[in-house]
């Protein structure tokens, strides 16, 4: 019996000290035997980090998945001792600046949809429904979209959809700008499809997407530019 106790303690002492970076429990920090209540506290908020994937165990070991930022109130939902909130879509050691997280070659900022309503849209005006509100939502955004940009798609939960791979599933790279609404609207219009009507979720499905947006991003060259670039070369050599 004093065996599994000593057991039970270790896991709340290795699960404490996954959360604590995040919340306030008014625990010592090196605490190993915790009281009926600290052991709630402790199940509560591990549960919710966990379970929500903002950490993670590998090896034994758990590991922050997330970018944090420190603050007075919690955005979490159930978590009002969790003082600050993740940022997903952010790895812990991205840089967040004005909510734009900073990447070493491009930046993402998130651009919030709202497609509540879409199930009660006739299935064959949903796409028309789709493109107007991305339309609304990237106005702001919209002279300075590059061919090189694209977007990835964030369901209600804070997380991307992904295609398998640790990259986000990529859309619209490399396509024109009208070609780029064209091709997100008949993507999301997709998704909200088949989440009515095969998993009866409804529009808040999608909570709204990322733009990805590179720097230095070198401009194609012309056929006649080439040209001229390839004759200045030869000209060198001579």
């Amino acid at each position: 019996m004093a065996k599994n106790k000593k057991s039970k303690n270790k896991d709340y002492s290795q699960l404490f000290k996954a959360i604590k970076p995040f919340v306030k429990l008014n625990i010592p920090h090196n605490k190993k035997n915790f009281t009926r209540q600290e052991k709630w506290y402790i199940s509560r908020y591990s549960t919710i980090l966990i379970g929500d994937g903002l950490i993670k165990e590998e090896g034994g070991t758990y590991h922050q998945t997330v970018k944090f930022q420190k603050g007075k109130s919690s955005t979490t939902k159930g978590a009002p001792k969790l003082k600050g909130r993740f940022i997903q879509g952010a790895k812990p050691s991205d840089k967040v600046i004005g909510g734009i997280i900073q990447k070493d070659n491009y930046s993402k900022t998130f651009i919030k949809l709202d497609f509540s309503g879409s199930e009660e849209i006739d299935p064959d005006q949903l796409y028309d429904f789709v493109y107007e509100i991305l339309s609304i939502g990237l106005m702001p955004f919209w002279d300075k979209i590059q061919k090189a940009d694209y977007f990835s798609i964030v369901v209600s939960n804070g997380w991307e959809i992904k295609l398998g791979n640790p990259d986000a599933l990529k859309y619209t790279d490399g396509l024109t700008k009208g070609r780029k609404l064209e091709e997100l609207a008949k993507q999301i219009t997709k998704l909200l499809k088949k989440s009515i009507e095969k998993y009866e979720i409804k529009g808040m499905l999608i909570s709204g997407i990322y733009i990805w947006k590179f720097k230095n991003q070198r401009k194609k060259m012309t056929k006649k530019e080439s040209k001229i670039v390839k004759g200045k070369k030869k000209n060198k050599k001579r």
